[in-house]
């Protein structure tokens, strides 16, 4: 029925959004949804891909101690979806390498440059 993680990386499905709506009605006993209520989640949960979903479920998991709200789900969602993306920039040198004398003479002239502001 669900496949691993490694595997899929589609959006949610109808049934594997009930899935995860019975899942969470586990860990929320206290709620019933009802038909329309169903259907709202299955239709907000549709852009959002499954490993996501579940991660996002089991962060509610350990925080929530009621049903989460679909605000409170989303955010937990974009955080899960934050901590896949890619978008860390490489740390690249800022300078070059340079021999003693150089660094010295670099030193130097922002040693005057700082004194002339100060004046």
């Amino acid at each position: 029925m669900l496949s691993s993680k490694l595997e899929r990386s589609v959006n949610v499905t109808p049934d594997e959004a009930d899935w995860l709506l019975a899942r969470m009605s586990v860990a929320s006993p206290g709620k019933m949804l009802n038909v329309e209520e169903v259907r709202f989640w299955i239709e907000k949960l549709k852009p959002y891909t499954l490993d996501d979903s579940v991660e996002a479920c089991n962060r509610l998991e350990d925080t929530c101690k009621f049903w989460p709200s679909w605000s409170e789900f989303k955010t937990s969602l974009r955080a899960v979806q934050n901590s896949h993306e890619k978008n860390f920039v490489e740390l690249q040198p800022v300078a070059k390498v340079v021999e003693k004398e150089e660094a010295l003479r670099i030193i130097d002239e922002i040693r005057k440059t700082q004194l002339n502001k100060r004046v």
